[in-house]
Order: C-alpha cells, then sequence, then structure tokens
C-alpha cells in the first residue's frame, strides 16, 4: 500500500497503558515500529529490518523483541499492528473517497461547460 498521510491517530491514554511497566527503550522501539507502519504498511518479519527501523543494533533488538512481539501479528504480508493497521486502511479509504468525490466533481463542473473564473488582480502583467 502506499503512504498513509501525513499525520499518525494518536491516543497516548491508550499506548501509556497497554504498555505500562515497559522500559523506556521498549516503549520507544515500539513506537519507532508503530510509525514505520504506518508508513510503509506491514513490517519485514526480520529482526535485522526491524532493528535497522528502530535504529538500533541487532543484539538489543533481540532484548527488546520478546516484550514487542506481543503486539505484532504475522500476517502474509509481514508483521502488523492490528490496531495501527485498522486506522490505517481507514485513512486510506477515506483518502480513497475524498479523490474520488473531487474527481467527479470536477467532471461534472467541466462537463457541463462551466468555466471557473478567477477575479484579476488589477496589476499589469
Amino acid at each position: 500500500m502506499s503512504k498513509a498521510g501525513p499525520y499518525v491517530p494518536w491516543f497516548h491514554g491508550d499506548f501509556l497503558r497497554s504498555t505500562a511497566g515497559w522500559t523506556l527503550q521498549e516503549r520507544g522501539a515500539y513506537w519507532m515500529l508503530l510509525c514505520a507502519q504506518w508508513e510503509i504498511g506491514p513490517l519485514p518479519n526480520n529482526p535485522v529490518r526491524l532493528a535497522s527501523i528502530i535504529g538500533i543494533e541487532q543484539s538489543e533488538m533481540a532484548s527488546l523483541w520478546p516484550t514487542l512481539a506481543k503486539k505484532f501479528k504475522h500476517t502474509k504480508s509481514g508483521l502488523v499492528n492490528v490496531r495501527m493497521e485498522a486506522h490505517r486502511r481507514n485513512y486510506l479509504e477515506y483518502r480513497r473517497h475524498l479523490s474520488e468525490s473531487g474527481r467527479k466533481g470536477a467532471a461534472k463542473r467541466w462537463k457541463r461547460g462551466n468555466v471557473v473564473q478567477f477575479p484579476s488582480s488589477g496589476g499589469a502583467s
């Protein structure tokens, strides 16, 4: 799938509750993976690639993964956090709907022969 968008829907209370008792490094790594999933979709099921996404050494990833793995599901496409994927798909569908509506509106406007008139600035060209 394509890039989702310029923002990530963020529910800080849910994040804090779901990571209560985690270390700062575990929380940071989880956040980085969620952000990457928002941008690229399912994550690679490869610890070396995941460590690279987070920006840590593979040995650090090995120590963090038992905690982080609980938040991701293995799919044919890769690793996904189910909740993030639902938000991502909903947002992509919303963007698709807006784009389709814009195309229909433009086609209707131009089909009728309407010409959009822009006010002149009154200045010399």
